[in-house]
């Protein structure tokens, strides 16, 4: 009997990158992206989206970033996803100056959403980075960015590493006056 050679679709790997990063296979998701990256012209945002995320997700930030650079060298599209799932890399890996980085980079025509800032403000929490996180909330309010408890509660522990428990506090009064 002959073999036959299948072709995979662009749609096909996708999916199948998706299952791997839903599976927490970020390894094995790697291994599709390579095929695909093979034929450079197939690239594309959402495939590299989704090998960001399982990488994020396995805890391979730095693989996360290389991703990252080379969807800027190859001139895939970098859109908010992209920069979330960045952000979000760096603040597990508690890199909050990096994450700073691609935030500043993300201001730049891609745009920022409550993710956006609560990934990095769970950064700069995480270094202690409290004085960042209260300004990132200000940016939030005055950028008219819609945020959330989960915001608030980043900013809250960000003071609370800071040993800054007034303004802890504070915050907490202004949530109480949002509802």
């Amino acid at each position: 009997m002959a073999q036959k050679h299948v072709e995979y679709s662009s749609i096909t790997l996708n999916a199948a990158i998706s299952a791997c990063e839903k599976g927490g296979k970020w390894d094995k998701a790697l291994q599709l992206f390579s095929m695909k990256a093979n034929s450079i012209a197939s690239l594309d945002t959402i495939s590299c989206n989704a090998v960001m995320s399982a990488c994020q997700k396995g805890g391979e930030w730095e693989k996360a970033m290389e991703l990252f650079r080379f969807m800027g060298q190859n001139r895939v599209v970098r859109n908010m996803t992209t920069m979330n799932v960045a952000i979000s890399a760096c603040e597990n890996a508690s890199e909050w100056a990096k994450a700073l980085q691609i935030f500043s980079f993300a201001e730049h025509g891609v745009g920022r959403d409550t993710t956006t800032f609560s990934a990095l403000i769970g950064a700069c929490g995480k270094a202690g980075e409290w004085r960042q996180a209260l300004q990132l909330l200000d940016v939030m309010v005055q950028g008219q960015v819609e945020f959330n408890v989960i915001v608030c509660n980043a900013v809250i522990s960000a003071c609370e590493k800071g040993a800054e428990w007034s303004r802890a506090l504070e915050l907490l009064s202004l949530m109480a006056q949002w509802r």
